[in-house]
């Protein structure tokens, strides 16, 4: 079971960003070997030293290209007053979904995701559109969402693109022509001879704090700083600009340098049905002097009415929230009892507290770890096949791992949380509840970066 540990209420926080899409291209998939360069053999792992001496500019470059995906977002406004308004009901999205459905939009195109952004008790409704049908189409998916949910808080075009291996080609050309007119100059400056590149860096190390923006080339999840830049009007251009932001070191003459690379980022992501869901429940718990503490004596009613329903008393936990003011029971269930059962458990506690302010659903998986292991695996060929990618780009070539860092695949989120730790925080506000009438599925992600050493020139 999970432990109810101390729920935190996120921040819009300013996050070091390097581009708009340090993910780079779609993983691979698998846990293939993968040849580097003219070693063979399979992954290399190259002992790492220090940084390399040398001439560093730091660089963007960037590529424009028409957007292939385009979503229509609409943020419905909270409901009710205090620090837990109501988002949207099960009824409200069904309802939704019929008037989306009315202009000719499919029900598969129609979701309504959890950002990390906003806290669980704002809702947001995403439709998937033709490039084709704008603008109009976007006054009316508003229209339609609007006469359901009532007046919006926001609304607008999200672009990406499916594929962003030939966009990222040209922003790296572009950013590396930049590097070596730029290093020329500057060498030239200083009178000293210019070597050839010794190390490539994605991101430019500079401190450039922005706020987080969402990435184009991931057009799938909802939690990479959504709502960083906000969202393109109805009217606007399909098309997005991809950002190569790289530290480009080179070579000078006379000057020893030590094992020269290439790093970058790599990000793996596997979606799977889950077979276990935990049933949430919480309620607001302000009282005259701040958060109420749940007595023993509701404590015991509540465990009563879910064993009357068959649940063990192992499967049921129930905790405060410090700080949050949130009162909180959690159930574990089956996830396929769970279309049945969520409204059930809700009511069973109901009984008890009273009217809830917050309810859904989460999932999880039995063999968690194993999946997790192997959206891991992607993530570093992910980051071998960019690096590689990289390397041709800059007419260098690569012989082996020299280091590897795991990142935190969810950087905006208000706590780092392992989802295979089922003593980990309930992160409610991070990852949102899904309705009982939801698909079970869980998303597992990893991310890590990755340094590869340079083949020294014959």
């Amino acid at each position: 079971m999970r432990r109810f540990l101390v729920l935190l209420i996120p921040i819009l926080a300013l996050t070091v960003v390097a581009s708009a899409c340090t993910s780079g291209s779609s993983p691979t998939t698998g846990s293939e070997v993968v040849e580097v360069g003219a070693s063979g053999g399979g992954v290399a792992v190259v002992p790492a030293e220090e940084s390399p001496s040398g001439l560093t500019v730091n660089v963007t470059g960037r590529a424009t290209m028409p957007s292939s995906v385009v979503f229509v977002i609409v943020v419905p406004e909270p409901r009710g007053f205090g620090p837990f308004p109501e988002g949207l009901t099960s009824n409200d999205r069904a309802e939704i979904k019929d008037s989306v459905q009315g202009l000719g939009i499919p029900d598969e195109d129609i979701d309504f995701p959890s950002g990390q952004i906003f806290s669980p008790f704002v809702s947001v409704v995403r439709v998937r559109v033709d490039a084709t049908d704008l603008p109009g189409i976007g006054e009316r998916v508003l229209e339609a969402v609007e006469d359901v949910a009532g007046r919006s808080l926001l609304s607008g075009l999200r672009f990406g693109v499916a594929d962003c291996d030939a966009a990222f080609e040209q922003a790296w050309t572009d950013a590396l022509e930049t590097a070596e007119i730029r290093a020329q100059m500057l060498a030239a400056s200083a009178s000293i001879e210019l070597g050839p590149i010794i190390s490539i860096a994605e991101g430019d190390g500079v401190g450039d704090f922005r706020i987080p923006v969402a990435d184009p080339c991931d057009t799938e999840s909802f939690d990479e700083g959504e709502f960083g830049t906000g969202f393109a009007p109805f009217d606007a251009e399909p098309q997005v600009e991809i950002e190569a932001s790289l530290g480009v070191t080179y070579a000078l003459a006379g000057v020893a340098t030590t094992v020269p690379g290439i790093t970058v980022v790599g990000k793996g992501q596997l979606t799977v049905a889950a077979d276990e869901a935990y049933v949430v429940v919480a309620f607001e718990s302000f009282g005259e002097f701040g958060p109420e503490q749940i007595s023993a004596e509701d404590r015991s009613a509540v465990i009563d009415a879910l064993t009357a329903l068959g649940y063990e008393e192992d499967d049921i936990d129930i905790a405060n929230q410090p700080f949050s003011g949130l009162q909180v029971v959690q159930v574990e269930i089956a996830a396929g009892e769970l279309s049945g059962a969520g409204d059930v458990i809700v009511d069973a506690i109901e009984g008890v507290f009273g009217r809830s302010d917050l309810s859904g659903a989460t999932f999880t998986h039995s063999d968690c770890e194993g999946l997790l292991a192997t959206a891991r695996s992607e993530a570093l060929n992910a980051a071998v096949a960019r690096a590689t990618a990289l390397a041709s780009v800059a007419g260098v070539s690569l012989e082996g791992i020299q280091a590897i860092s795991e990142l935190d695949a969810s950087p905006f989120s208000p706590v780092q949380v392992d989802p295979c730790d089922e003593d980990a925080p309930l992160d409610i506000y991070s990852t949102g509840l899904a309705t009982f009438e939801a698909e079970p599925e869980m998303t597992l992600r990893s991310a890590v970066q990755v340094t590869m050493a340079i083949k020294a020139s014959q």
